[in-house]
């Protein structure tokens, strides 16, 4: 339970960090110079994984699956896209080996 927290507030604090960083640069005219654009690029990513890809590991280190309705559906179509290739694992050109 303390890493879900610990996790949580590293994505929240992450987020809004970047997320001011990049306001920050856009806001201000005199902030545009060529490391701060740098800056800028390199906050934007790690927004970008922040509110992407960190929420997911967050969920699979919480052993949360398919907890959103868009995952729902894949993890039906993973399940039978795997079922589909673990029945066709043996069979090259439609001839059984």
């Amino acid at each position: 339970m303390a890493l879900i927290v610990v996790f949580s507030l590293l994505i929240a604090f992450g987020a809004a960090g970047n997320g001011l960083v990049c306001y920050v640069v856009i806001a201000n005219a005199h902030m545009r110079t060529p490391r701060n654009l740098l800056i800028l690029n390199l906050a934007s990513s790690d927004l970008v994984l922040c509110l992407f890809t960190q929420p997911f590991n967050l969920m699979k280190v919480a052993n949360v699956h398919c907890a959103i309705l868009l995952l729902e559906h894949s993890c039906v179509l993973l399940l039978l896209r795997w079922s589909y290739a673990k029945h066709n694992a043996c069979r090259i050109g439609g001839n059984s080996i």
